[in-house]
Parts: C-alpha cells; structure tokens; sequence
C-alpha cells in the first residue's frame, strides 16, 4: 500500500513535562475523554459512546475527534486506532483490555473491534493506521510462573493482528510497554505511552506480527 494512503500514527514517550502529574496536567486532562478501566459508571460511559464488559474486563472508547487517555495498563492491552475523515476531521479510538478475557465468544470483544474497524473504514479518506501496545513477555528463564501470561499475550496479539490485516490489509505495528504500570494518551497528532519504570531498548521498538519469532528471541534476554 502506498505510504501517502496510509494516515500514521505518531509513536512518542511521554513528554517529559509530563512525568509528573501536577495541577497543570490535571487540567489538562479533564477536557480528553477518560476510557476508565474496571468498574464504572454507566451514565458516563453511555454518553462516551464507550462499550464496556459487565465484568469491567474491557473498554473501548467512542469514535471522536477528542483527545482520549486511559490509566492503569500493567499486563492489559489497548487497541489504538486513528484516521482522517473525507471532512478532513481527525478521529481516534482506543482500548483498554485484559488479553485473557477478550477472546471469550460471550464477551463480545472480538466482535465489537470487528465492528468498529468497519465503520472507521466506511469513515476515512486514508487507510486508517492501528497500532497495538501494552502488555509484556516475561523471559520465560526468570519468571516460569508467568508462562500463561505469555501465551495468552501472544495470542491476543495473533488473533488482533490478524483481524486488522483482514480488514485493512496490513499488519498493524506492536509496542510493547514492559513495565508493571503504564499510561496511554492519544491525541490528534500523537501516541505517547508512559511508563512507571525504565524498559530495555530491545523492548520500546515496534514490531509486527510477521516477524514474532525474531522479535521473541530479544525478549529472552537478563533483566
């Protein structure tokens, strides 16, 4: 696919002004929609547009042009997506889930991003750009308790990958965030991920599903 049919997401840390959430930040995010996690209030999640699981397993924001952030991801993952309407209008969604409950047909998670995809496609002048992030791999040497974890990681991020190459063509990139509490903020021109603690270098690069088993290899290194 041609780069310029492509709208891209622009992957960056954290402003460092940001690392510290002081008064100014606060109300700075108090105009960006919430896509809270865990138990939450109905009203506020209907007027968002936001879906949510009864279980508090997952969120996924509405489709708007507002800035969205979402606190709180340890081994929870997000689904982001960005694209510019035929109006020219910037619009984003984002999620907010546990890998090992999403993939349950009752839940209905698998069906309503399908469904979403669809209608950002049917919305968009460009190819929408999706990127994934969250969640980690343990190295399997130092934490063999974790190895569920790892296998429910990988799988969520076989069968989403997959999901998007089927609807949009391509493989969507994968930013693994490595750290036990991270924040995600998306805005108009930008993706910034934050995390509580250093991550290796090894860990920050994207990657896509086509080349797992390389990127795997680097994942299994001392902490």
């Amino acid at each position: 696919m041609p780069e310029e049919e492509k709208f891209n997401i622009n992957i960056q840390k954290k402003p460092e002004n940001w690392e510290n959430y002081n008064d100014e930040i606060k109300n700075i995010l108090q105009s960006w929609d919430n896509i809270e996690y865990g138990e939450c209030n109905h009203f506020i999640n209907k007027e968002k547009g936001i879906k949510f699981c009864v279980n508090g397993m997952y969120r996924i924001s509405g489709i708007s042009s507002k800035p969205k952030y979402s606190e709180g991801y340890a081994d929870c993952m997000s689904i982001i997506a960005k694209w510019i309407t035929n109006e020219k209008k910037i619009e984003t969604f984002l999620t907010h889930h546990k890998p090992e409950y999403c993939f349950n047909k009752k839940y209905q998670f698998l069906q309503n991003i399908s469904d979403k995809l669809v209608k950002i496609w049917s919305r968009s002048k460009y190819t929408p750009d999706v990127v994934l992030a969250g969640g980690r791999m343990y190295p399997t040497v130092f934490y063999r308790h974790r190895k569920s974890m790892n296998s429910e990681y990988l799988n969520n991020l076989e069968i989403t990958s997959n999901l998007v190459k089927e609807i949009y063509w391509y493989y969507p990139r994968i930013v693994q965030t490595g750290a036990l509490y991270n924040n995600i903020f998306l805005n108009a021109t930008d993706l910034y991920i934050h995390s509580s603690e250093k991550t290796p270098k090894e860990w920050q690069k994207p990657f896509t599903w086509e080349n797992i088993d390389e990127v795997i290899k680097t994942w299994e290194v001392k902490e």
